[in-house]
């Protein structure tokens, strides 16, 4: 038996190593999403600053034609001023080229708000890019690394396995279905160390008794708390006389 026990606790060591990397492998796609969702964000930033800036753009262009069309509208008016032959018509006449005096200064107030605008928009979309273009390859290097960690992951756990069933193939059939139930009830951890005279899975308290018979390692020993198989692993010989007291 005590041959039997010696193999329980490194056959933990390798179904906790198991575990933790197929919670590595679990994880790894998600942290890649984490990844392009991050880089798709700032695609969001950059698009909405391009539009804006093409709006703004849009706004200008269009208002500089209105002020070109007021402009010869100016022109024509001024022109007419030649050939009017009464005051009441000269006078109309100055009155619609200070209208349109007026219209034009509006607009070109108009046009001066777009460009300034447009030198914002321009300057937050070079910074937008720039941080898609460095997110973008600080995303590319991550992903290789993810993926490098998920091939190394696979690896260890076809080595893992390999160790796992040769060390539960050495275990008696009773002992073997035990230590599986258990490992399946207990989310992962069949197998708890004796500590300072307590549990090393549920940190209950054993009595001396337990401690002891633990200790000779004669016969399969479950916490009557967890359910948990207890073993004793070599110590340092004040902590074994503590715990044994």
């Amino acid at each position: 038996m005590r041959e039997q026990l010696i193999v329980l606790p490194k056959l933990q060591e390798k179904d906790t190593g198991l575990r933790q990397l197929s919670d590595t492998i679990r994880g790894i796609p998600e942290r890649i999403k984490a990844i392009e969702e991050r880089i798709k964000t700032l695609d969001g930033v950059c698009a909405s600053k391009k539009s804006e800036l093409d709006i703004a753009m849009k706004k200008r262009r269009e208002k500089e034609r209105d002020l070109d069309s007021l402009s010869e509208e100016q022109k024509k008016f001024e022109r007419q001023l030649f050939d009017v032959r009464t005051n009441k018509e000269y006078q109309a006449l100055l009155h619609e080229i200070e209208q349109v005096k007026t219209k034009r200064s509006d607009i070109e107030t108009v046009i001066l708000e777009l460009l300034e605008a447009e030198e914002r928009l321009t300057a937050e979309l070079t910074t937008s890019l720039f941080e898609h273009k460095r997110a973008q390859e600080k995303g590319a290097r991550e992903k290789a690394e993810l993926d490098k960690e998920l091939a190394d992951a696979k690896q260890k756990v076809e080595s893992l396995r390999a160790e796992r069933e040769e060390l539960a193939s050495s275990l008696k059939p009773d002992l073997k279905a035990r230590y599986e139930r258990i490992l399946e009830s207990k989310a992962g951890q069949a197998v708890a160390e004796v500590k300072r005279g307590g549990c090393g899975g549920c940190f209950a308290v054993l009595p001396p008794q337990t401690v002891n018979e633990v200790r000779k390692r004669e016969k399969v020993i479950s916490c009557e708390a967890c359910g948990r198989i207890l073993i004793w692993l070599d110590q340092d010989p004040e902590k074994q006389g503590d715990e044994g007291a």
